[in-house]
């Protein structure tokens, strides 16, 4: 966040905005819901889709970014696997 203030760039902080997704849940509900089985680290297809909402509301939160007018409504229905 400093380096971005610093040159004037624009900044989501992920960590917090997925952090108050995760309110309320436990460690456990965590881990099976946004994670892979095998470790702590890959996010499950249910993560991944967290982790890119979250970008899209940084987006959106920011105060004249250009990349806003490039975001849908909705989310585009994606296939399952």
């Amino acid at each position: 966040a400093e380096v971005a203030e610093k040159e004037e760039a624009w900044f989501i902080d992920l960590n917090q905005l997925v952090l108050r997704h995760y309110a309320g849940l436990s460690v456990r509900a965590i881990k099976a819901t946004y994670f892979t089985p095998q470790d702590n680290t890959h996010s499950s297809r249910a993560g991944a889709e967290l982790n890119a909402a979250s970008v899209v509301e940084g987006l959106r939160a920011l105060n004249g970014c250009p990349l806003e007018a490039l975001l849908l409504n909705q989310p585009e229905s994606s296939p399952s696997h």
